[in-house]
């Protein structure tokens, strides 16, 4: 009920103020999904050169799914990809995220910054490529932890998006 007022009373503001509303918040719009999340900043890579201004307005959403038993197995292999892209030079930045409270608890996200579709697309392809041998082992233990959901690009992901059952 709280979201379904704050969406009529966006309506009765106007669009006028509801784009300052957004500016504000760097861009980002509002909708009647609840999302609660959390950064992984210890998983995540190159923090420092995520830049979040336009040159970085584009971002790769990948969200995947793992049995909720691996959960552990999953944390170290997202902090051995890490270490592995460090070790190996990799250069593109990158986050993890998970549900904090509601949403799934065995999801995660991984989200790219890139300033477009084909910039992403080739930082992460040239990483691929400077794993060199490391590449293989890394593929075949991904795909046994975890089974992608979706992937998108853009400055968001309806699917991440948690909406709770009404009561």
């Amino acid at each position: 009920k709280v979201y379904e007022q704050l969406r009529k009373r966006c309506y009765q503001i106007g669009p006028e103020k509801i784009g300052k509303v957004e500016t504000s918040f760097a861009g980002m719009t509002s909708s009647s999904h609840i999302t609660v999340m959390r950064d992984h900043t210890e998983l995540g890579y190159l923090q420092d050169k995520i830049d979040f201004t336009p040159a970085m307005s584009v971002y790769k959403i990948q969200i995947f799914d793992y049995n909720p038993d691996d959960r552990e197995k999953v944390m170290a292999f997202l902090e051995k990809t890490k270490k592995l892209g460090a070790k190996s030079g990799t250069s593109s930045p990158y986050q993890v995220w998970s549900y904090e409270m509601g949403g799934p608890d065995n999801r995660v996200f991984i989200v790219d910054y890139g300033k477009d579709k084909a910039s992403i697309e080739a930082s992460i392809a040239a990483d691929m490529k400077k794993m060199g041998k490391d590449l293989d082992g890394w593929v075949k233990e991904l795909t046994s932890l975890l089974t992608e959901v979706e992937s998108t690009y853009g400055r968001r992901s309806f699917r991440s998006s948690y909406l709770p059952e009404s009561r």
